[in-house]
C-alpha cells in the first residue's frame, strides 16, 4: 500500500511538472517571401517572437523560463531567456557583475530588434554570450550557448524578434 502511495505521489509530481512545461506544436506558420524558409511565430507567457528552422522549444511559464535549441553549422546552439523580478539594478550593472563571475569580456550595449541589452562574452565549456535588458519590474537574462552562436542567422533573427510582456 504504502509503495502504491508513492508510486502516485512519484507520478503526480512528474506530471504536474511535464504540464508546467509545453513544447510549441501549434505554431503559427506563414511563408516568408524573402527566401522561401517557413517563419513561425512563439507566443508564450513573457515572451514572444518569431523564428525559421526546427528550434526545439521548451517553456515553463512558473518559472517564467524558455528554452531553444537548434543544430548549427558547428553543433548545438542554445538561447535560454529568463526573466526575474528586479526594479532596482540597471541592465548594465547586471552584465558587469556577469562579466566578473565568467571572468567575461567588458559589458558592452547590443541591440536587437527594439531591444537594447548589455552583454558579455565567455566561454565555460563552451562560447556563451549573456545578455541582460530591463522589462517592466523585471530583469530579462537571454544567454547565447554554442560554436557559431553569434553568427548563426537564425539566432540574429529570432533574437531581432523577442518581445517581452512583463
Amino acid at each position: 500500500m504504502k509503495k502504491n502511495i508513492i508510486g502516485f505521489l512519484c507520478f503526480l509530481f512528474i506530471f504536474s511538472f511535464l504540464s508546467s512545461c509545453r513544447r510549441d506544436d501549434n505554431a503559427l506558420h506563414q511563408e516568408d517571401q524573402q527566401n522561401g524558409s517557413i517563419v513561425r511565430d512563439f507566443k508564450g507567457d513573457f515572451v514572444s517572437f518569431q523564428y525559421t528552422g526546427d528550434w526545439e522549444i521548451r517553456e515553463d511559464e512558473n518559472d517564467k523560463s524558455l528554452v531553444l535549441k537548434i543544430m548549427g553549422d558547428q553543433g548545438m546552439i542554445v538561447v535560454l531567456v529568463k526573466a526575474e523580478r528586479d526594479r532596482f539594478n540597471p541592465a548594465i550593472d547586471s552584465a558587469n557583475h556577469f562579466a566578473q563571475i565568467y571572468e567575461g569580456t567588458p559589458a558592452k550595449q547590443m541591440n536587437y530588434g527594439q531591444n537594447e541589452y548589455y552583454g558579455t562574452s565567455f566561454f565555460l565549456s563552451m562560447p556563451q554570450t549573456l545578455m541582460v535588458t530591463k522589462s517592466g519590474d523585471y530583469r530579462v537574462l537571454v544567454t547565447l550557448q554554442g560554436e557559431g552562436h553569434d553568427q548563426d542567422e537564425r539566432v540574429i533573427d529570432l533574437l531581432n524578434t523577442l518581445e517581452f510582456s512583463l
